[in-house]
C-alpha cells in the first residue's frame, strides 16, 4: 500500500511513546494508524520522524493476535 503523510502526532505515554500517523492512501481515502514504540521499532522510528508530504510503501503483517500491523515501511520520497 502506498501512502502520503498528512500529519504525525507523537505522545509520551510514560513507559512508551505512541505515534498517530494520519495519511492519505493511493485511492485518495484518509486514514490514521497508531504505532507504539515497543512494537516494530524500526517502523515506529521511521514513521514518528515522517513529515507531511513524505510518501511510503507499507507492507502489512499479522501479529500474534491476528491484527494487521505495519511491518516494513519504505520511503518513496516527497
Amino acid at each position: 500500500m502506498f501512502i502520503e503523510i498528512l500529519k504525525v502526532d507523537v505522545e509520551n505515554k510514560g513507559k512508551y511513546r505512541q505515534a498517530v500517523v494520519s495519511y492519505k492512501k493511493d485511492d485518495g481515502k484518509v486514514d490514521a494508524k497508531k504505532l507504539v514504540s515497543f512494537n516494530y521499532k524500526d517502523v515506529y522510528k521511521t514513521m514518528s520522524e515522517a513529515q507531511p508530504g513524505d510518501k511510503f510503501n507499507i507492507t502489512w503483517e499479522q501479529d500474534d493476535k491476528g491484527y494487521p500491523q505495519w511491518s516494513v515501511v519504505t520511503s518513496m520520497g516527497k
